[in-house]
């Protein structure tokens, strides 16, 4: 991939992992935000027999302290920056001039913040139960908190959009839609383990009368998805977790 000029299109590098929302990109920024870094090697691949393994080097680790993923970088490759909602909205303050993401004005835009740190407070049971779910075996307790959490996070959302709006803040998308329509689109893996649940006695969170429960909800996602923005990457996603 080409690397823009930072001097006239600021950009964020990622390395080695999933970027943010491409939705995102499509608003933020003039060309693609992803670049190849200009530092050496920040992560190496290592054969160990037939199965590689990867290794984190100093240059990583010096920008990354905890040395986790995804992860981005300033166009130097110095300045590191963890955690996807915190790309996200370094993406979003990057392309501000062109699409206002983070909303108008610092109250729009605390209130973005808002919806971004509820999402992550559901994404954190929401990811412990999926990877329990790969696992093929789901504890009560995991369950249990995935539900609970996920009935708070729609009730929430469909409370923020009963007032017939379009968006959860503002007139158009900003990254509160974006942050929730992928926390739900990741969260409907949960469809393709629904034998499975079932086996052990559970009934799947995502469950079809959903939409009866949390209309706004299920139908802003159900919209969002159609979205110009969205639709290239999220419709065939969903469509191919056999959402309808």
């Amino acid at each position: 991939m080409v690397s823009p000029d930072a001097s006239s299109n600021p950009s964020i590098s990622m390395r080695n992992c999933s970027a943010p929302s491409p939705s995102t990109r499509r608003f933020a920024t003039k060309e693609p935000a992803i670049n190849e870094l200009p530092i050496t090697r920040p992560l190496e691949i290592m054969s160990q027999g037939s199965a590689p393994k990867l290794r984190k080097t100093s240059a990583f680790l010096e920008a990354h302290p905890f040395g986790t993923v995804p992860a981005a970088f300033s166009p130097d490759g110095k300045v590191g920056v963890f955690e996807s909602n915190s790309i996200m909205r370094a993406v979003a303050r990057l392309g501000a001039s062109r699409f206002p993401l983070y909303g108008q004005g610092p109250y729009e835009a605390s209130r973005v913040d808002s919806f971004l740190d509820a999402s992550l407070v559901f994404a954190r049971d929401a990811q412990i139960y999926l990877l329990a779910l790969m696992s093929g075996k789901v504890s009560a307790e995991s369950y249990a908190r995935a539900r609970d959490g996920f009935v708070a996070y729609a009730g929430g959302i469909d409370q923020a959009l009963s007032s017939e709006r379009r968006f959860l803040v503002g007139e158009d998308v900003t990254l509160a839609d974006i942050c929730f329509v992928a926390e739900m689109s990741l969260f409907c893996n949960e469809r393709g383990s629904a034998a499975a649940l079932e086996q052990q006695g559970l009934t799947p969170i995502l469950h079809p009368e959903l939409e009866g429960e949390f209309p706004r909800a299920m139908g802003h996602l159900a919209r969002l998805r159609k979205h110009p923005a969205f639709a290239p990457d999220v419709d065939p996603y969903l469509a191919k977790l056999g959402v309808p």
